[in-house]
């Protein structure tokens, strides 16, 4: 019996060898992310790689996550 076979409640020969598996359900949106992303490249002083994916997300995103990433990109204006 393997040491790893009783991780998140699985067997070990539940997943196909060679296939990588979410450590989560996949919820997170991409761009929700990116926005986070951006968050911390600000606070760590990258405000050109911060505004570039806020760029990004306004651009691409709707609703709730566009709002957001206009809020940011007035607050760092």
């Amino acid at each position: 019996m393997s040491a790893l076979s009783g991780l998140n409640g699985r067997d070990a020969g539940e997943t196909e060898p060679g296939r990588l598996e979410a450590l989560d359900d996949g919820a997170d949106n991409p761009h929700a992310i990116k926005l986070s992303l951006a968050r911390e490249l600000q606070a760590l002083g990258d405000t050109e790689g911060a505004r570039s994916l806020v760029e990004e997300v306004e651009a691409e995103s709707v609703g709730d996550l566009k709002t957001q990433a206009r809020q940011l990109l007035a607050e760092w204006a």
